[in-house]
């Protein structure tokens, strides 16, 4: 940068006011109203040939603020080479440029006030790569791989070699690694291959698909291959100098110091492919041929631990199916499948299981100040095998961490016969408010439980909050009664209160009466669950001698049911209050229908009997309304969806409500049921199930991919599951397992047509989920499918009752209190209890959520790993950037602003928008006007979305020597289960454990995966997070500013630039040279010009 502009600038103003680090200016000129802006314009040349880079993105930034990620502006280069930035502010830049295989270290430009900037930019040739790319992991014999090869080389001519590994492979010390290396299709070049390979064939190839940058992507054919292992190598020797630049992107190719570049693919031919589940305890193999998917018997399976020694765990049965214990290790477990010269290589990372236990900790109430004693409890269970056991005599080591996870203090307590524990602790009064952290660990496994700590106040009054009704029609109005109380129970009368109203559409599922345990057990958001919505009115009152204050809420007709939300806060001048929350529904309809269906399969010919009630809008049965019943056939064809043969009947509902409807299916088809009835005002309420007939079109469009679904929403032990399994191409065999936290079942099923019925018994050990996955591998590809499966847990319920025998007493009084225990058929049981008797004020505060139900029978999520030797692995038509996964780090607010767009005689526009690395849906509005004051405007919308996204969750600001926590949230949209493999790459930040792993999400789920790193010396930090799988492929960069450990220590300096130079020195003793900013701030000034005429 030069100071020519600066010095011109002070001979303007006189003189320059100027500061080192710091200064603070008493006058300044005023700044213009509108910014001085300028323009660049560049052109692009390659250094090696100095011809013109097309297509490269161009990216400016400020010059001196190196840790700036967000471009100030960004652009491409037309096939010319040349850009141009219009409406730059005035400044000094760094011009960044990159292509596929060309970049520059950034180009300084000064940018003047209606001045446009000439600069030339020359880009250097990053190093010399080769890569090679396979879609599929596998390929049966006779099947030539699809291959392609990308690189960029000084010459045409490239080496590919092939060799083929010994059929002994699996006996060398190294079979683990080697086989890793095919399951994760990924060698390291710079190792050369292993012992004993036999050369198959040798040649010369030419590039010859190039982009004007030199890139090429060409092709790769190789002759027919018999079974085995083989490694394909390409090679091309160039310059050693190239060796020396950079390498930009990510590539798996090496370049050694004579100049030799290479990259070695493994690719396994084979005509085995199998799967394998890992649950913790055992490993499941399913072996089958690749192509028909049926079952291989005497298959020898080998498995090591990823760093330990090989051994043969066994040879697969007559269906395929092998089942041992664990070997593998901390690190995961690599196995194979041999059948002569074939080989099935799968590789996972997991963990090996654990003892488990579950401990219910609660405490005898939910909040607490600090300095006030917490009493605690602990009840404690171990899972053995399918049921809990009671762990007696276990030692429990107790931690109590603050809010910011600084550790109390730590207790020990031993378990009863019962399995139970408890204790006591104080927190000091100077422990900040927040969460704490109790930690109860038993035999190494830990569980984290939380405990507010709050400075609060008690509200003095209750406040009971009662709609009337509970559920309106829209268009009437609504009472809503307020009643407040102390806690005594006296009323509180001239109290203030304030009710805002919100309104929300009503979720299908909150309509309808619930009875027992239904979807919020599975899915419960724990508590009363305050969903938002529109704020529609706020009303004040006061309350009257019987401390009751009452509001009119109008309601508006609408298309949809709403739930009307009121939040009510009472308080008085004596700084007393309370607050409460109550809702109630405004339907379309004075009557509803609810159909029950228990089944969601038929048989042909087999009849079933649909019930259905109608209620008003209190819940209350209406007889005699009719209800009209609509039963029709879908057929999916490619056309489309299809209704015929619809059946129409009415019936009656008794003085019950309920209503029966005979269903019968005469054909294979999917059955849809379509129930309606009308209040006396005419307004109708519909409800429509569908049912699958087996051996029917499935309830859904015609897809290749396998599915499955069940036969009920949910089962009670001792039912029979049927679970009906659809594959797009029917032939060979299906391993259907039952899994959870582990494996329950396991079994081989043939096939044979489109639609394939599976039954089994529901027990015990599924409480109160699990999960019916199915695995086949079939014409060279492997599919996967998975359902839930909710199991009723009252059978597990105990039901207890807490009595006092009195109702009323005074200080001092006793008070007693009965409480009973039933098991779940209302026999008497002997349980141990606690009971705690807690002011009814904490609870407005804080309520008490905890379910020991739900503690002990939780939802899970499916614990058990899966991989197959078959993947495909996710290919656009090009390589960008020298093979590297495009990784997203550009994140904007707007991606576009077109200022003065033209539309021509046509009236049309088109202009081209380049979406920004957002995950997201973008608006775009227009607003249009003519010359004759005719003006529009519209919207509409695109979305940026992958099949498989990361999200990086990283702090933004770092210590130097910190050990940090980050994270990455996997998204897997891509319409079926993917195997993903994940890397994580830190820059300055020194990641610990693994960096690459390969993990299982589910469709339309989500998996969060974390990492702790320590974070190195520097001013700046990066964390990058890479995902690819069959499915799609993402990745994404979060920078983290890194500071240094120590205090700042600040000089300023200021001074008055007269002359031609002007010099000024500050000494830092003692800090650390490596780490420092100086900021040097310019500024025209009064105080300056006028300091001469002072002395005067």
């Amino acid at each position: 940068m030069k100071l020519d502009a600066f010095r011109s600038l002070a001979q303007r103003n006189a003189s320059l006011l100027l500061g080192v680090v710091a200064v603070a200016a008493l006058l300044t000129w005023a700044a213009s109203e509108e910014p001085p802006v300028g323009a660049i314009r560049a052109t692009v040349v390659m250094a090696e040939s100095g011809k013109p880079l097309p297509n490269a993105h161009v990216a400016l930034y400020p010059a001196f603020e190196e840790d700036r990620w967000d471009a100030t502006f960004q652009s491409r280069t037309d096939e010319g080479g040349g850009f141009t930035l219009q409406g730059v502010p005035e400044g000094v830049y760094r011009v960044d440029v990159s292509g596929r295989a060309h970049r520059s270290d950034g180009t300084l430009v000064h940018v003047l006030e209606g001045m446009a900037s000439e600069v030339n930019i020359v880009t250097e040739p990053i190093r010399p790569y080769l890569n090679v790319s396979l879609n599929v992991s596998v390929v049966p014999p006779g099947r030539e791989p699809p291959m392609t090869v990308e690189g960029f080389l000084p010459i045409d001519e490239f080496a590919v070699e092939l060799h083929r590994l010994p059929s002994t492979w699996h006996q060398r010390p190294d079979a683990a690694s080697l086989a890793a290396a095919f399951a994760n299709r990924w060698y390291v070049a710079s190792r050369g291959l292993p012992d004993g390979v036999e050369s198959v064939q040798t040649e010369t190839r030419r590039a010859v698909n190039r982009d004007a940058e030199g890139v090429f992507v060409d092709r790769l054919s190789l002759p027919n291959l018999s079974e085995g292992l083989y490694f394909v190598t390409v090679t091309a020797r160039v310059d050693p100098s190239f060796a020396s630049r950079e390498s930009w992107g990510y590539s798996s190719s090496s370049i050694s110091p004579d100049g030799v570049v290479r990259q070695v693919f493994p690719l396994a031919v084979s005509r085995v492919g199998m799967v394998m589940k890992d649950d913790g305890e055992r490993l499941l193999f399913f072996a089958t041929s690749l192509e028909s998917g049926e079952p291989m018997q005497g298959v020898a399976v080998f498995a090591a631990p990823r760093n330990g020694g090989v051994r043969q765990a066994g040879v697969t049965g007559a269906d395929g199916t092998l089942t041992v214990p664990r070997v593998g290790d901390s690190e995961g477990v690599v196995c194979f499948a041999v059948m002569g010269e074939s080989a099935a290589p799968v590789s996972l990372w997991s963990q090996p299981a654990e003892r488990m236990f579950r401990t219910f900790f609660y405490t005898d109430r939910p909040i607490y100040r600090p300095g006030e004693e917490i009493h605690f409890k602990g009840i404690v269970r171990e899972m053995v095998e399918d049921d809990y056991r009671v762990p007696a005599g276990a030692r429990v080591q107790i931690t109590v961490y603050d809010a910011s996870y600084g550790e109390l203090l730590t207790l020990e307590a031993v378990t009863s016969r019962t399995g139970s524990f408890e204790g006591s602790f104080k927190t000091h009064t100077e422990v900040p408010p927040g969460m704490l952290v109790v930690e109860t660990s038993i035999a190494g496994n830990a569980q984290s439980h939380y405990i507010a700590l709050q400075d609060f106040e008690k509200p003095m009054y209750s406040l009971t909050v009662t709609p009337t009704p509970k559920r309106a029609i829209a268009g009437d109005r609504v009472t809503i009664e307020v009643k407040g109380e102390y806690y005594f129970g006296a009323p509180a009368v001239g109290a203030h209160v304030e009710a805002t109203i919100y309104r929300r559409q009503l979720y299908p599922w909150e309509g309808g009466s619930t009875g027992g345990f239904g979807h919020d057990y599975w899915y419960s958001h724990g508590g009363d669950v305050d969903y938002g919505g529109e704020w529609l009115d706020s009303m004040e009152a006061r309350t009257d001698e019987r401390g009751v204050a009452t509001f009119t809420v109008p309601t508006e007709a609408a298309d949809v049911d709403y739930r009307y939300e009121v939040h009510v806060w009472v308080s008085d001048e004596g700084g007393g209050f309370g607050d409460a929350k109550a809702s109630f529904d405004v339907l379309r309809s004075s009557v509803r229908i609810e159909a029950t269906q228990e089944q969601y399969m038929l048989r042909r010919g087999e009849r079933t009997t649909v019930r259905a009630r109608v209620v008003d809008i209190e819940g209350r049965p209406v007889a005699n309304a009719d209800v009209s019943a609509e039963v029709a056939e879908i057929i999916w064809r490619t056309s489309g969806r299809a209704v015929e043969n619809v059946k129409r009947s009415r019936v009656q509902t008794g003085q019950d409500g309920w209503a029966s409807i005979e269903v019968l299916p005469t054909r294979d088809e999917s059955l849809q049921v379509t129930l309606s009835t009308s209040d006396r005002s005419g307004r109708r309420t519909t409800e429509v199930l569908y049912y699958y007939v087996y051996g029917g079109s499935w309830i859904s469009p015609a897809s290749t991919a396998l599915e499955v679904v069940l036969d009920k929403t949910r089962y009670s032990i001792g039912d029979t599951c049927v679970a009906a399994i659809r594959v797009g191409k029917p032939g060979g065999s299906a391993l259907v397992t039952i899994e959870g936290d582990r494996l329950y079942h396991s079994r081989v099923v043939e096939v044979t047509s489109e639609v394939t019925l599976v039954e089994f018994h529901v027990e015990a050990v599924h409480l109160p989920n699990a999960f019916v996955t199915v695995s086949r591998i079939h014409n060279a590809r492997a599919e996967f499918a998975e359902q839930e499966m909710l199991v009723d847990p009252t059978v597990r319920n105990l039901n207890v009752t807490v009595e006092p025998q009195r109702e009323t007493a005074r200080p001092g009084e006793r008070v007693p209190i009965r409480i009973r225990t039933l098991n779940d058929r209302g026999e008497p049981v002997s349980a141990e209890v606690t009971l705690t008797v807690v002011d009814e004020a904490i609870y407005a505060v804080r309520e008490d959520t905890k379910e020991i139900l739900q503690e002990f029978y939780p939802v899970r999520y499916n614990a058990v790993s899966t991989v197959c030797s078959v993947v495909e692995a996710y290919l656009d038509s090009g390589a960008k950037e020298g093979g590297e996964l495009p990784i997203r780090k550009e994140f904007k607010d707007t991606a576009a602003w077109f200022p003065t767009l033209r539309t021509d005689a046509s009236g049309t526009a088109t202009v081209e928008v380049t979406a920004p690395d957002n995950l997201t849906t973008w608006r775009c509005t227009a607003i249009a006007a003519t010359e004759r004051t005719e003006v529009g405007k519209a919207r509409g919308a695109f979305r940026i979305a992958l099949p498989l996204s990361v999200q990086i969750s990283a702090p933004e600001i770092v210590v130097e020597g910190d050990r940090v926590r980050l994270s990455a949230t996997l998204r897997n949209e891509t319409g079926s289960a993917q195997e993903i493999a994940v890397r994580a790459i830190g820059s300055a930040l020194s990641l610990e454990g693994d960096a690459t792993q390969t993990v299982r999400v589910e469709d339309g789920a989500s998996r969060t995966l974390i990492w702790w790193a320590r974070v190195d010396k520097g001013l700046n930090g990066s964390f990058t997070v890479t995902a690819q799988s069959a499915g799609g492929s993402d990745g994404m960069t979060r920078q983290v500013s890194i500071q240094p450990r120590g205090t700042w220590r600040v000089e300023h300096k200021a001074g008055f630039v007269e002359e031609q130079e002007w010099s000024e020195s500050i000494t830092f003793v003692g800090e650390r040279a490596d780490v420092g900013e100086m900021e040097i701030r310019f500024t025209p000034s009064l105080i300056a010009a006028l300091s001469g005429s002072l002395d005067d």
